[in-house]
């Protein structure tokens, strides 16, 4: 059973009133014929299950920051974005969520070569700059991925509206990704170079621990320097003890001085 602090409680409660406002698009789009808005709904009700089937498909366990971050994305994107009109709205938002897809799949990067690493997959332990770039490159990847489907999209008039108004738009977009994707590597490097920067710790640390199975090698290091920790305060407490005897038996029997 995962122990929940305060903010995995706002988060959990955040991600719920999320799916209900989904669910609440979902059903209104249906009544008023809007079907697009539907699908739009349904899509981002189907996508924000995805971490509770990694985990009972794959027993992989994601720390509710995932999921938080994922459902916001969805509710940003899908509901606000595309049902709401917020992309027409405010030029900033398409930045915003290209931003943020960039943040979560650098992170999906960085953990797919955290493991890697940890593990010796390769037979050696991976360096912590090319760990930062794997996640980099994989962000910007499906970043582009993603632009390549918006393109295919337009071509074919699957959209109301134009997915990319032109190639400015579409820089922009992979720009944004990539500086998602950038804060990510610098944080991952930084973690395996065991500089704690807060959140970013938090997710992976939560990681670690929900999934035990993926890091063996990891836990069995940690096993073996937690038993040298204890060997050594253990000896040391050891020489304390046996230094205070001796003093003790000083005291108690002090050696008669030499007469000249």
């Amino acid at each position: 059973m995962r122990l929940m602090d305060l903010a995995d409680r706002i988060q959990r409660i955040v991600s719920i009133l999320i799916s209900v406002t989904l669910t609440v698009a979902l059903a209104s789009a249906v009544y008023q014929g809007q079907w697009f808005n539907a699908f739009l709904a349904f899509l981002a009700i189907g996508l924000s299950y995805l971490p509770a089937l990694i985990e009972r498909n794959y027993k992989i366990g994601l720390p509710i920051e995932f999921e938080f971050m994922l459902a916001l994305f969805l509710f940003l994107g899908l509901y606000l974005g595309s049902i709401e009109g917020y992309f027409v709205y405010f030029w900033w938002w398409d930045v915003l969520l290209h931003g943020i897809s960039g943040v979560i799949l650098g992170l999906v990067g960085f953990i797919l070569a955290y493991i890697l690493r940890t593990e010796h997959r390769f037979g050696r332990e991976l360096r912590p700059g090319f760990v930062a770039l794997f996640s980099f490159v994989f962000a910007v990847t499906l970043g582009t991925l993603w632009e390549i489907l918006e393109f295919i999209i337009d071509q074919f008039h699957l959209n109301d509206v134009l997915m990319q108004r032109d190639n400015f738009d579409t820089m922009k977009d992979l720009i944004d990704d990539s500086l998602g994707a950038l804060i990510v590597a610098f944080s991952g490097y930084f973690y395996v170079k065991k500089v704690k920067i807060p959140i970013f710790h938090r997710i992976i640390a939560k990681f670690v621990m929900i999934n035990p199975s993926l890091f063996h090698r990891l836990r069995r290091r940690s096993q073996s320097f937690i038993q040298r920790r204890l060997s050594s305060i253990r000896n040391i407490r050891s020489n304390t003890l046996h230094r205070v005897r001796r003093l003790m038996n000083h005291l108690r029997h002090p050696r008669k001085s030499r007469r000249p």
